[in-house]
Parts: C-alpha cells; structure tokens; sequence
C-alpha cells in the first residue's frame, strides 16, 4: 500500500519539492557569496568589471549584482539580489522588446541580439540611457549582463547632431552660394543660393559624375577651368567663372576658397561664390556713359578749336574780296587762308589721335584737348 501511495504521489508535490531545491540554492549562493566561501578571484572580477553587471535567472529574478549596479539602481544589495526582476529597471516603452529577447535567448535554435540599447529606470525614477551586453552563461539558464551608462555620451552626441543640424541651416540659407566636393570630385553640397542662381538643384548637382558639362558645355573652357582649379589647390579669391544654368543663359559667377586652410571633414574642397553678371553688366554701362560723357566734352572742345580757324578762313574770304584789285594784299592774304587751312588740317591730325585714347587717359585733365595753341594768330586780324 505504502508503494501504491508512493506512485500515486501528486504531480504537485515534485513541482514544489524542485522548486524548494532551487530557493535553497539561490540562498546558499548567496550565503558563500557574503560569507567569503566563493571564489574570490571571481567575486573580484564580478565586482569590478567598470561596468554595472548582473546575473540573471530564468524567472528574471536578479541573482547576483555588484556594486556599480545597486547605485545605479538606488538600491542596496540585499534589496536587490534574489528579491527584484531586471524588468522593474526597464523603461516601459523598451520593455516587451526585452523579455522577448530573454524568452529567447534561453530556447533552443532561437536567437536574440547581445547588444543593444535601452532606457534604464532606477528605484528613484531616475532614467539612464544603457547600452547593454548580455548573452546566457554555457549549460545554465543564467545570463550574465553587463549595463554600460552611455547618457553622457548619447546627450553629447545629441548636441554635436544639434550643432551640426544648426551649421547645416546656416549653410543652406545664408545669401551667398556654397558648394563642395568630396574626395572623388563629386559635389556633395549645393545650397539653396546656388540652386537660385544657377536653376540647378541640389538633387540635380549632388553626386551626378557628369555635373561640370552642365555648368561648362564648351569642352575646351571646361578642361582649362579644370587645369586652373586643379593648379590653385583650394587657395584662391574673387575668381570668376562664367557658369551656364539650366535655362540656358550665362552667368558669372565670382567664387572663393580657403579649404586648403580650412579643411571640413568628408569635404576635399569647398568655396562660396556669388553672382556678379549684374555687377559686371552695372559696370559696362558706366563705362558706356563715361564714354559718351567724355566723348560730349571733345566734341565742345573741338567745336570750341574749330571755331577760331572757321571764323579766321571766313574773314579772309572777306578781305579776298574786298583788295581783288590788289595783287600784293590778295597774296597776303592767300597766304593765311593756306595757314589756317593747314591748322585745320592739324586739329583733324590730332582728333584722330584722341579717338584712339581711353577716357581715363584724358577724362581727369581736358586741357590737352587744347589742340594747338600754337596755331592760333600771334595777333589779331586786321
């Protein structure tokens, strides 16, 4: 009878006997761990890694944890080992993606990630950015884990992406044109400015291998500007391009750089540029109506310088006429016509050569437009 009792035994009964084992283990692991039974060396090892670590079981129970983790937790030892699950430290949003990963990194043929991040919550409420390592300790359903805070690291990276989100902005909306080249002379920055100008876009320009035809159709103007940019080495200033946009017309485009000087990472050369066709068309116009500014004043001058040798050649024409009847007066006078037809001959000379002279060769001091001072009557006519 005694064996059929024995058979008939409940299920239960083994369930709660190998559940009372466990406990007792768990206790008596604990107990050599505080009492100096354990080995040394490895308590040693667990309590300084430079890392928050635990031991976790199945049940998700925290096992073992040194000392880096209690003060993360917020919590002393003996309130944590064998008394709190790891998932009490977990931040709810990342907390069903980490008791998957714990079912199955302990089943057979199942695989979960040994790395990875997640938002750690201590007894305080205090949160904590962690990257954690965890893999299960070979021929248990332990898992070791280590807990590296990275919250300063993550906040400065933060700031850095900030920073550069920031610069990037700038770049994109200053006023003038930007544009970069990477390591394999690829555009690799095309700002807002140089898509205004040009018609080009950014999404046209960037990483395109056939870019320069679009901006320099002229092969032979291309290659020299090739040779040119090649030969300044990102060193030159106010060097003017005539660049084609996508409407077709020309523009040109004044740029400048200093990456030789002022390198920026993952960018082999740089410059900013800007549009000067107006400035050049501005310039041209002055000059246009400098030109006929001055042009203006010859023509009074000269009128003025012509004036003298009409007014003498009409006089005589005059006296001709009046002394025909005079052989030796009419001789005279044929005399001076010859001279001033030969001074007018002179000044049309000497206009000839000013034609040829730049204004501002002549436009500051018009007095040498006094054509021939010395052709002028020494006295009055009489």
């Amino acid at each position: 009878m005694a064996q059929s009792g024995t058979a008939t035994e409940p299920a239960g009964e083994s369930d709660r006997l190998r559940k009372r084992v466990e406990e007792l283990e768990r206790e008596l692991a604990l107990h050599k761990a505080h009492s100096g039974e354990a080995d040394a060396q490895d308590r040693t090892l667990f309590e300084n890694t430079g890392t928050a670590t635990v031991i976790i079981e199945a049940d998700t129970t925290i096992r073992f944890a040194n000392d880096t983790f209690c003060r993360l937790a917020e919590l002393a030892r003996e309130n944590v080992e064998g008394k709190v699950s790891w998932t009490q430290f977990v931040d709810p949003g990342d907390l069903k993606r980490m008791r998957e990963y714990h079912e199955k990194r302990r089943i057979e043929g199942e695989s979960a990630p040994r790395r990875y991040e997640f938002r750690f919550v201590s007894a305080k409420g205090k949160e904590r950015e962690i990257y954690l390592t965890i893999d299960v300790i070979p021929q248990t359903k332990l898992s070791v884990a280590s807990l590296a805070d990275v919250t300063e690291l993550k906040e400065a990276q933060r700031m850095i992406q900030r920073s550069e989100d920031r610069l990037k902005t700038i770049l994109q909306e200053m006023p003038v044109m930007l544009g970069a080249r990477d390591e394999n002379n690829l555009i690799c920055a095309w700002n807002k400015e140089c898509e205004r100008v040009t018609g080009w876009s950014a999404k046209e320009t960037i990483n395109n291998p056939d870019v320069d035809s679009l901006f320099y159709p002229d092969i032979k103007y291309r290659d020299k500007m090739k040779s040119e940019l090649k030969s300044r080495a990102g060193d030159y200033r106010n060097w003017e391009w005539e660049t084609t946009c996508k409407d077709g017309s020309k523009k040109l485009i004044s740029w400048s750089s200093i990456s030789r000087y002022a390198p920026v990472h993952r960018w082999r050369s740089w410059g900013i540029g800007y549009d000067v066709t107006t400035l050049h068309e501005a310039q041209e116009r002055l000059r246009s109506a400098e030109r006929l500014r001055v042009a203006q004043q010859i023509a009074g001058t000269i009128a003025h310088e012509f004036r003298q040798p009409l007014a003498a050649l009409q006089l005589l024409s005059d006296l001709l006429e009046l002394k025909r009847e005079d052989p030796r007066a009419k001789e005279s006078l044929t005399k001076r016509v010859r001279s001033s037809v030969k001074r007018i001959d002179g000044l049309v000379t000497k206009l000839l050569s000013i034609t040829q002279l730049e204004p501002s060769n002549y436009a500051l001091n018009l007095d040498i437009l006094d054509l021939d001072k010395s052709t002028r009557p020494p006295r009055p006519l009489d």
